[in-house]
Formats: C-alpha cells, structure tokens, sequence
C-alpha cells in the first residue's frame, strides 16, 4: 500500500475547509493518489460512475457516490454516515466535506475536461443553510481548476418538501452556473408540478422503473409519456439501474436522453473507463 502523503496545495485546502468550520480530525492525506480525510471517526473516499448518452455512448458525466469505512474498517452506507449525528450545522459540514472530496478526487482524475461532475446534495444543507448557497463550493472548485457551470447538484426528489426555501436554494446554485437534478424520480409518489416549480436540468428516474418496465408491458407503454412530460418542462432525463442489455434497448426505446447502470460502468474510483459496450 502506498503511503499517505502531503503537500502544499492539501494544506490550502484544509484552510478553505477549517474557514468554513469543518475539523478534521488529522491532516488531509492521499492515498494511492486520491484524497481520504477522517470525519466524525470515519474515513471518506469517493468512487465515480459514468453516465452516457443513450444514443451515441459518449459520456457526458460521472457520478461522484461516497464510500466510508470505520475505526474497524467496517465499510458504511452513505446514508449510516450521515445517521452518526442529529446536529444540522454538523450535517452541513459533513455534505461539504464530502462534495469538496468528490470535487478534488474528480480533478486530479478525469480525462480532460471529459464529462461534468454530477453530485448529491443533502436535503439537510438546502433546509440549514439559509442563504449564499454555493459561496463555499465556489471557492473548492477555483481550488481545483473547475467551474460551477461544470457540476450538476443532485437532490432527492423525496426532500423536496420546503418548497419556498428550497426555491430559493436552487435559485442561488443557478445563479451562480450549477445545474440541477431531481433525482429518484418515480420511487413512491411523483408529483409532476414539481418539475414546472423548481426546473431541473436533468432528471434521474429512479431504477424501480426500469425494472418494472422490463417485466410489465403497461409500464413500458407509459414510458414515452413521462419522458415527453419531463422534455416538456424543460430537463433531459437519465435512466438509471441500465444493468442489461435488454433494459438498455428498453431505455432508448422509449427515449432516455441518457443512462447510468453497471452495464454502463461500475463505480471505481478511477471511474473513467471506455464505453465502447455502448456504441
């Protein structure tokens, strides 16, 4: 295993973090060249997972998924990460850490400007933080030679609950060059206003849909619909869970702009691989 190392450029990064109130709990550290900092007794890395066009193959981003491990190595879900604390304030610091991690990982190893950055957002940072929304990630993306108009922040579609604050949470990202995306779209209960209220970019239909259009022939009719309704509002949609052959035919069919799945590639932390599967 290769030993962690140090420089002066993760030494300005810890004085952009220790700004806005994040502790580490010691010095930021690479390992195998990929930044891993230790929070709340946990240590935190990122892996990548393409998304391609439906049609051509070509990547048109990746997503940044958090993985955790603790004292004992004992690997955490993401969502047991941010379940170690109740604090609001100590939930925010947490989902910057973990978007300045994904940030620094992703510069240092995508091809050249190949793809943009997609990121989850944590609902409890659009309801904690009351304005300024993307000030402190303005400056990690200057840190690491990226722009906002190169990430698209993605939030769950079920905590778009608060809809006057989350308004103006999405209207600051947007002002600032981020895109948005609705994520999870059609796990329970959609409500279709909301893609007229808050104008995603992108929407990311949850992988319980493909699966059940693979097997109902009533969901695959339904289909085309739904993606017209979503390009009517104005956003582009992702199909996620493509785990086959099959389902990728499925999801071109029926007019996926674009597809995520471990057909299209698994989460790695390199993740920048060929997608000739596609073509």
């Amino acid at each position: 295993m290769s030993a962690p190392e140090s420089n002066t450029q993760d030494d300005s990064l810890h004085d952009l973090l220790e700004r806005a109130g994040i502790a580490l709990e010691e010095p930021l550290r690479e390992v195998r060249g990929y930044l891993e900092p230790h929070f709340m007794g946990v240590r935190l890395t990122s892996v990548f997972q393409p998304i391609a066009d439906a049609g051509s193959g070509r990547v048109i981003g990746y997503e940044a998924l958090l993985r955790a491990r603790a004292e004992d190595r004992w690997p955490l879900a993401p969502e047991a990460v941010f379940a170690l604390t109740d604090d609001p304030e100590q939930m925010v610091r947490l989902d910057r850490l973990c978007r300045t991690l994904h940030a620094v990982n992703f510069s240092r190893r995508r091809p050249s400007n190949e793809g943009d950055l997609f990121l989850n957002l944590y609902p409890q940072h659009l309801r904690t933080v009351s304005e300024g929304h993307g000030a402190f990630f303005d400056s990690i993306l200057e840190h690491c030679g990226l722009s906002p108009t190169q990430v698209v922040l993605e939030i769950l579609e079920s905590g778009l609950d608060d809809v006057p604050h989350l308004e103006q949470a999405m209207n600051n990202y947007r002002e600032r060059g981020y895109r948005i995306a609705i994520v999870d779209f059609g796990r329970q209960y959609s409500k279709l206003d909301r893609l007229w209220r808050f104008e995603p970019d992108h929407v990311k239909l949850d992988r319980s849909l493909i699966a059940a259009a693979s097997e109902n022939a009533g969901m695959r009719r339904l289909l085309p619909g739904l993606f017209s309704i979503i390009h009517d509002a104005g956003a582009l949609t992702v199909f996620e869970g493509i785990e086959t052959f099959e389902q990728l035919a499925l999801a071109r069919d029926t007019g996926a702009d674009a597809v995520q799945g471990n057909l299209v590639g698994h989460p790695t932390p390199s993740g920048f691989q060929s997608l000739s599967i596609l073509a």
